[in-house]
């Protein structure tokens, strides 16, 4: 059913011209005070992983990527990153059993995108800012480049949630580029500025061109996977 589901939601999207969803939702229901909580699958991390992969498959079948978010998981908070960053309070156990195996399963049913939580995981970050806090993923190279692309062998886009929301915590052409260098492909409502700073970083050399070496060939290898360019019949089955 979660296949079939996501199929034909898929091929609406592709009928519309629409070749990349933003879903589906991969956090667990782990307190029913927990905004995410009405969006999730449930609180089952086993049944969850199944479900999730098979609708991963369900949107491939229609050439439309999937997007898993929000990275790395939401806990038992009853916070809501639209208006607050977000600090999970689960220990590194805890996470192994549940958004470790359910990311890594995605990943292997080819996944193509992942998309980020403004909130921080202090079981697996080290580095602090200025009042001793963790970094969001957002910006937390530990997370993003470290934990989700190298440790778990991530190969597609991953891309920030709105930088307009209040977790994000005021949106300015330095959180562009501090998401851009700590892993991200692509940016959700960034700064008007990004673009242009960003060009300037990089040929200066402050920014490494192996960072957007490896932006431009995840992004490049998403399109592929969607046949971005290709004109395709609208698929009524």
């Amino acid at each position: 059913l979660a296949y079939r589901s996501a199929r034909e939601d898929a091929r609406l999207f592709a009928n519309a011209g629409r070749q990349w969803i933003f879903g589906p939702v991969a956090d667990l229901a782990m307190s029913i005070f927990a905004p995410i909580n009405i969006r999730s699958l449930g609180d089952d991390p086993e049944k969850v992983s199944k479900l999730l992969c098979r609708m991963v498959e369900g949107m491939g079948a229609q050439k439309v990527a999937a997007t898993a978010k929000h990275f790395p998981g939401f806990g038992k908070e009853a916070v809501d990153t639209h208006l607050t960053r977000l600090s999970i309070g689960l220990s590194k156990e805890e996470w192994d059993k549940t958004y470790r195996k359910i990311y890594k399963s995605m990943i292997e049913h080819g996944l193509m995108a992942v998309m980020t939580a403004h909130a921080s995981l202090p079981c697996y970050q080290k580095e602090c800012n200025e009042y001793g806090e963790t970094p969001i993923a957002t910006v937390s190279k530990e997370l993003i480049s470290d934990l989700l692309k190298d440790d778990l062998g991530f190969e597609g886009v991953v891309v920030t949630d709105g930088l307009i929301m209040g977790g994000a915590g005021g949106n300015n052409v330095e959180l562009a580029i501090d998401a851009f260098c700590a892993g991200h492909d692509m940016l959700l409502w960034p700064d008007l500025e990004y673009v242009d700073v960003l060009e300037e970083k990089i040929k200066s050399g402050e920014i490494p061109m192996e960072r957007l070496d490896d932006a431009v060939r995840r992004i490049l290898r998403l399109k592929e996977f969607v046949g971005a360019g290709e004109k395709r019949a609208a698929d009524n089955h």
